[in-house]
């Protein structure tokens, strides 16, 4: 038997329609990047393509000078953790939107991008509102730039002086089994040709050495987009657009976690989404890592400290 291929990009490509921006990948076998979102005096949008590597065509800066892409920087890590980072450095601090989709046939994978400077803003759910799934629209989100206070990677990410986060899904360990295995009510269900995506279940889980969880139970790969935001109310917004949510799926107001206090839900409907709000507790040095486990439809977030991990590499 042929041994898999290993990943590859094998070009990169930038272009404006209108007021949308694309970036593509073109890809020599399936892939899917993690991705996460920096804030501040240099706002940037990050994909880590595991076990990756890059072709000879793929140059290590794109210029773009777009509206919202300035440029796209592509970095090749090795280590235990090998892995292709691309880093779209954005030209606006506006809030953007992030679309991702995959051609079976060509093998591409296409990032648009559009700034919603123009709609509605989005907004978090309201504290008062957290009890229900579908709460209105209430106060403003002011999430897109830090405050002038706090350091230019204010998201819930280690300061500038460190690395970015290391987003590696080989180092987290998979969510226990009996944690998947929540029942829900779907109601009439469609084909999966039909099937529109669904938030079928959340779930908190303090029982690991790794950190806290937050396990989102869906019917299919479709990952937010994730922001986070440190300030003083620390917190990780995800975003899963046009997604339904199944009504047994509601907010958790407390955790009793040491680092996840609660988890707000609230529905919109300009743009369509629903957005989870991960409140953490203050005064920590929070990093976040995002893993999607396929084959269970599992979107992870592992919520730990730079000191927490410090410890558990010193024990280790």
């Amino acid at each position: 038997m042929a041994s898999p291929e290993q990943p590859r990009i094998e070009a990169i490509g930038y272009q404006k329609s209108g007021s949308v921006e694309l970036v593509t990948f073109t890809l020599n076998v399936p892939n899917s990047p993690t991705v996460f979102t920096l804030t501040g005096d240099n706002p940037r949008i990050v994909f880590d393509f595991a076990k990756t590597t890059i072709s000879r065509k793929v140059t290590s800066v794109y210029s773009a000078d777009g509206d919202i892409i300035e440029r796209i920087r592509v970095g090749l890590h090795k280590g235990a953790n090998p892995k292709t980072r691309v880093v779209l450095d954005l030209a606006t601090n506006n809030e953007v939107s992030v679309d991702q989709t995959f051609n079976q046939k060509t093998s591409v994978l296409t990032v648009s991008l559009k700034s919603i400077e123009d709609q509605n803003a989005l907004r978090e759910p309201h504290e008062e509102s957290a009890k229900t799934a579908s709460p209105p629209p209430a106060e403003e989100v002011v999430d897109t730039v830090a405050s002038p206070s706090a350091p230019e990677n204010a998201s819930v990410v280690p300061p500038a002086s460190t690395p970015e986060p290391e987003l590696q899904a080989e180092s987290v360990p998979k969510p226990r089994p009996d944690l998947q295995e929540q029942p829900v009510s779907l109601g009439n269900t469609t084909s999966l040709a039909d099937e529109k995506p669904l938030l079928r279940s959340i779930i908190f889980d303090d029982a690991t050495d790794n950190g806290e969880m937050v396990i989102f139970q869906l019917n299919g790969f479709y990952p937010p987009t994730v922001k986070g935001i440190e300030e003083e109310k620390p917190r990780a917004i995800c975003d899963f657009k046009n997604t339904a949510i199944a009504p047994e799926v509601t907010s958790i107001e407390e955790t009793g976690g040491k680092f996840v206090k609660s988890i707000r839900i609230g529905k919109h409907t300009d743009p369509e989404l629903i957005r989870v709000v991960i409140d953490l507790k203050p005064s920590k040095n929070y990093d976040l890592q995002q893993v999607f486990f396929k084959e269970d439809n599992l979107f992870v977030i592992i919520v730990n400290t730079q000191e927490a991990q410090k410890t558990e590499k010193v024990n280790n």
